[in-house]
């Protein structure tokens, strides 16, 4: 069997097709990404397709793909998305990044087979780990006391202020995939309690989990969780996940990460959360505004999140690490690879 007639077979889906596999690269993408998917799959034909580029060259490239890479700026501008479903040939859509929360089966032609990328999962479970021991030690407010003169938090006198101690905590982790499951195994040398929450419940609960509970199981993990990690999808049962109701089921000294995303969180119930202390802490990575074009520098939501003193707030950065690209290349090379030599692919996601 050829290698297109392999990659059809996986799903089954249509006649073999007998030419060279047309892999349209879409939007910005590693410099070397052509050449290492050329390394892996030597007989197919590469297109790339720039944002700034011709809608009309897009269209023939589009229709004549049997593989589409979608980056982030093309998935933001959308009009090559618009031109999927449409595609005779297109088999198999490897998005360059995990969202995945805009993109609906009626956009792809039927059976086309979607992937995303997870090569961030570790440097992401990285930044919960320091949010929530920067959140229970509080070094920098340690050292600045310090450095303006005041041993307060000194242990010696006896008498010091005395900074928390993560072993023994409660951590509550909604959503369980590839991002929940790096901050579980961060976190289970610690000695700290984790419980999890995803589509439905495990019994028992891997380890290192006490609990894995179904979307039934929410309101207790709140209730009983010191630190609460949003790591879920977002998607109509999430948007909103996090509202009034459910700050105010969580402890008054609890604390929120959330490196999901911004919807998952409803923006004023956040805000009001925060300025009225009815939780402590909150370190958040992901918004409700980004950079566009015309508007590069945008505050990340419509209320002042800059002047709470109890938020840690970054710029969508958690996963933004040295040799971040080089891993996603290599990732997207080997599962595009993959497809063209008739083996499933890694990452494959289930639209709803």
């Amino acid at each position: 069997m050829n290698d297109i007639a392999a990659a059809t077979a996986v799903d089954g889906v249509g006649p073999p097709i007998l030419r060279p596999m047309q892999i349209l690269l879409a939007g910005r993408t590693p410099d070397q990404l052509d050449t290492e998917i050329k390394a892996r799959a030597p007989d197919a034909v590469i297109r790339q397709w720039s944002v700034t580029g011709d809608i009309e060259t897009m269209r023939d490239q589009v229709r004549a793909a049997d593989v589409v890479l979608i980056a982030a700026d093309a998935a933001g501008d959308r009009r090559i998305v618009g031109e999927l479903a449409a595609a005779p040939r297109l088999r198999f859509v490897q998005l360059a990044f995990a969202g995945h929360d805009w993109l609906r089966p009626a956009m792809l032609p039927a059976g086309c087979a979607v992937s995303n990328t997870h090569e961030h999962s570790s440097a992401i479970g990285e930044y919960v780990l320091a949010s929530i021991l920067d959140a229970t030690v509080r070094l920098g407010a340690i050292d600045a006391a310090f450095r303006s003169g005041s041993w307060a938090h000194s242990g010696t006198t006896g008498r010091g202020i005395k900074h928390g101690l993560l072993q023994g905590k409660t951590v509550g982790i909604v959503g369980y995939g590839h991002i929940g499951r790096d901050v579980a195994r961060r976190l289970a040398p610690f000695g700290v309690e984790i419980l999890a929450q995803g589509r439905e419940a495990v019994d028992p609960p891997p380890a290192p989990l006490a609990r894995f509970a179904g979307p039934e199981g929410l309101d207790d993990l709140l209730g009983r969780s010191d630190f609460i990690v949003l790591s879920c999808a977002l998607n109509e049962a999430t948007r909103g996940l996090i509202d009034v109701a459910a700050f105010d089921r969580m402890k008054p000294d609890a604390v929120l990460v959330n490196v999901s995303r911004g919807p998952v969180v409803e923006e004023r119930a956040l805000f009001e959360a925060l300025r009225e202390r009815r939780i402590r802490r909150a370190y958040i990575d992901v918004w409700y505004q980004y950079p566009t074009a015309a508007t590069p520098h945008p505050r990340p939501g419509s209320f002042p999140f800059e002047e709470l003193d109890n938020l840690v707030m970054t710029p969508h950065c958690s996963a933004w690490t040295e040799g971040q690209e080089q891993r996603r290349c290599d990732f997207l090379a080997e599962n595009i690879a993959r497809w063209v030599h008739g083996e499933p692919p890694l990452n494959r996601i289930a639209l709803a």
